[in-house]
């Protein structure tokens, strides 16, 4: 499999523009998104800061295809002179690198905010993550380096699996199919309303036993005790570079997967 990094180079550019070029609505919430877990992250806790990341990996493939819908880039692409792989491997390239720098802009500004602890301005604030890495035997940095990179990972994963969606799906929008499989039926509705009712439960219940309002049965004291001595070897350092790792291995599969499937498919 050839590469002109040449062509790489100038499909990157031009998927730049088209980024820069996509729907006003879609940036704006993306922004709006962006600047609420920021002032979360500072004046409320840094913990906050992990949404950021999700955030960025679930907009930008969806407004890079919304934008290559609308101005019918995918039928252009067809007939310049590139390879398929080369326009799939331009694109991987430049979300994760964009991904990749956004997420550790934000990780660097979340340092700072534990540094400068603008939150304790509250009166009687009691800060989530310094009570939950007290609980855990964790370093507040520490633990937060696990939350963050676990984060990390899954917006790889995210970003990788959209942008395998919308080559597989002819660049349609990726958020326009997916709202529509959600709602196509009572079931498949129900399904997602229980999936969004269920991750809130477990939230809602890991808090509980971290804050010790649930306690620990012995059983879950013996395998909660282990889990948090692997999580704390190297102060969670090695626990957030396996989750990290993770989340590489899942962006690579869902690349050789996107240019599998999108060289067999008849444009």
């Amino acid at each position: 499999m050839h590469m002109n990094k040449e062509r790489i180079k100038s499909l990157i550019r031009s998927d730049i523009i088209l980024v820069n070029g996509g729907s006003g609505n879609m940036k704006k919430t993306m922004v709006i998104c962006i600047v609420a877990v920021t002032l979360m992250g500072l004046f409320i806790s840094p913990v906050m800061g992990m949404y950021a990341p999700l955030i960025a990996g679930g907009f930008l493939p969806v407004m890079l295809f919304q934008s290559e819908q609308k101005n019918q880039c995918e039928k252009m692409c067809a007939v310049l002179p590139i390879s398929r792989h080369e326009l799939v491997t331009a694109r991987f390239l430049m979300m994760t690198a964009a991904l990749v720098a956004f997420g550790t802009a934000f990780y660097f500004l979340m340092l700072l905010s534990m540094k400068i602890k603008l939150y304790h301005l509250i009166p009687d604030w009691i800060e989530v993550l310094d009570m939950m890495a007290k609980r855990m035997n964790f370093t507040p940095v520490g633990l937060f380096n696990i939350l963050y990179f676990f984060c990390m990972a899954l917006s790889l994963t995210m970003m990788a699996s959209s942008l395998r969606s919308g080559f597989k799906n002819g660049g349609a929008s990726v958020s326009m199919e997916m709202t529509s499989m959600m709602w196509r039926s009572k079931e498949e509705r129900n399904k997602v309303l229980g999936g969004f009712a269920f991750i809130i439960v477990l939230i809602g219940f890991v808090y509980l036993v971290i804050s010790g309002v649930l306690p620990f049965g012995h059983a879950m004291s013996v395998i909660g005790g282990i889990v948090a001595q692997l999580m704390q070897a190297a102060d969670g350092v090695l626990c957030a570079a396996v989750s990290f790792a993770i989340g590489v291995m899942a962006l690579i599969y869902f690349f050789v997967c996107a240019i599998l499937e999108y060289d067999d498919k008849e444009l």
